[in-house]
């Protein structure tokens, strides 16, 4: 495997990642600002479900969060050969941590899953295990969606927020979310499609490198045949 393409690809999407907290963040502390410099509180509370959290805990325990899921990646890259026990747990931590930011941000944004995801494919060996992970990571994003949840639970969704601002303004808004969501789509099928390619290099390459030890192979078969031929008329002729 390219590791330092599939590096590359990694970071970015962390950093991707991290544009979309900030954004996000950045709307609900600017919106309640608003809210509170025109009066609006009470209008707002009574069109939402319930009690948002806390404007400075979103940006604040998401990124913390985020940092712990980054300072995970870099102990395995620097200690990966020895911690291969504890690889699993790592994934699992990995998991937790993308559950809480979604919960912080009350599953208005599920493309952080896609970090385990990405992690597992590269520590996680032995197919059986890897899979294992992967049907847990995927189940993960597909069922902690806010359309899902918000049937049995009191979630606050972002859009709430949102249609405080000018029509133009909303438009702004919504089209750098969905930038910066596809963006993270992007880059997650680009590490994808590395990995893919990586996989099938190898297996050319150990394909080729068969091949060549099988052709060695016969070779030596024919000289030590060509070798026994000419030791036995070395015999007859003596």
């Amino acid at each position: 495997m390219n590791h330092k393409n599939v590096y590359v690809i990694r970071m970015m999407m962390f950093f991707v990642n991290f544009i979309v907290i900030l954004f996000m963040s950045i709307i609900i502390y600017e919106t309640t600002e608003l809210i509170c410099d025109h009066s609006m509180a009470r209008d707002f509370l009574e069109n939402i479900k319930f009690i948002p959290t806390t404007p400075w805990k979103v940006p604040v325990f998401s990124l913390v969060l985020l940092a712990a899921l980054i300072l995970g990646v870099g102990i395995r890259e620097k200690f990966g050969e020895y911690l291969r026990p504890v690889l699993y747990l790592f994934s699992i931590i990995d998991i937790m941590l993308c559950i809480a930011i979604m919960y912080y941000l009350n599953m208005s944004y599920k493309g952080v899953m896609l970090l385990p995801i990405a992690n597992i494919v590269v520590y996680i060996e032995g197919n059986k295990k890897k899979y294992m992970f992967l049907v847990v990571s995927i189940l993960v994003y597909i069922l902690f969606d806010y359309d899902i949840f918000s049937i049995k639970f009191n979630l606050f969704s972002i859009n709430d927020y949102i249609q405080h601002y000018t029509f133009t303004q909303r438009l702004y808004i919504f089209g750098i979310r969905n930038v910066l969501f596809s963006l993270n789509d992007v880059l997650f099928i680009f590490f994808m499609m590395i990995v893919i390619q990586n996989q099938v290099d190898e297996r050319v390459r150990l394909k080729d490198l068969y091949d060549t030890l099988y052709q060695a192979a016969e070779e030596s078969k024919i000289s030590t045949i060509q070798l026994q031929e000419y030791s036995r008329k070395s015999e007859d002729n003596s």
